[in-house]
């Protein structure tokens, strides 16, 4: 059940990057450390952020860009927060969990590299 999801996921992820005129994604980058642990990998430019906790409640646009203009590595992920069982580490995204669909949504989680 778990890769029928997480195929759901990469093909919503696709068509909603395209619609909203993003790039896919890129392929994950698999990683040991999620949020401020990966500080020091060797991966991030110095000065890199790997966690957002003030960007919960604002609007999806406005935290992408937030995450955008603070990581240059990483690539945010919006994603519907109905959808809950994200599986992968990926040193190179954040999944920002978002209260609807459509572009116009608020972030509910504490948007996090890893």
């Amino acid at each position: 059940m778990s890769r029928k999801l997480s195929f759901f996921i990469a093909i919503f992820l696709a068509i909603y990057s395209s619609v909203e005129g993003r790039t896919a994604y890129p392929p994950c980058s698999p990683c040991k450390c999620t949020g401020n642990d990966c500080a020091g990998t060797g991966l991030f430019p110095k000065g890199s952020k790997f966690v957002w906790p003030e960007l919960i409640g604002i609007k999806e646009k406005d935290a992408v860009n937030q995450v955008l203009s603070s990581n240059s590595v990483v690539t945010p992920v919006v994603i519907y927060n109905q959808v809950t069982n994200i599986t992968d580490d990926c040193c190179n995204r954040v999944w920002i969990l978002v209260d609807q669909p459509g572009g116009n949504g608020q972030v509910e989680n504490i948007p996090t590299v890893g």
